[in-house]
């Protein structure tokens, strides 16, 4: 007789423990949801030295991810860097980005980092990249 009740004793533990468990990573899931991968700063941080990125892949119609490039007086075009700084750059202009378009940082302005996006890539690699945005200096 008491093996069967330590044995159901057991069984409505494991079952307790499973669902608390469910819960605990279905709220984790819903915070990273609801935010869609953007974490954004109370203030914004320093000027990124980069003069221009081009557009990588356009994510919605204010946010594109692009690559820090540099003009090439050889070959009279933007090259990519070295470093080659993958970021999010956003606006509030309501300008639209596209594919492989250059943005470049005017005189007396700067991109800097206003938060940072965390995304999975194709091969289910999570990345974080700085989301910046063009302001003064």
């Amino acid at each position: 007789m008491k093996k069967w009740v330590v044995f159901l004793l057991g069984l409505i533990s494991g079952v307790v423990l499973t669902l608390v468990t469910m819960v605990i990573l279905a709220m984790g899931a819903n915070t990273n949801a609801n935010n869609n991968g953007v974490t954004l700063f109370d203030q914004p941080g320093e000027c990124l030295n980069a003069k221009a990125f081009e557009v990588m892949q356009v994510v919605d119609n204010n946010h594109a991810l692009a690559h820090e490039v540099e003009w090439n007086d050889v070959l009279e075009r933007y090259m990519q860097t070295g470093s080659g700084l993958l970021v999010l750059v956003t606006n509030d202009n309501g300008e639209y980005y596209y594919d492989d378009q250059i943005i470049e940082v005017p005189q007396g302005m700067c991109m800097r980092q206003v938060g940072i996006y965390r995304y999975q890539t194709r091969m289910d690699m999570e990345k974080t990249v700085p989301i910046v945005k063009l302001m003064s200096k």
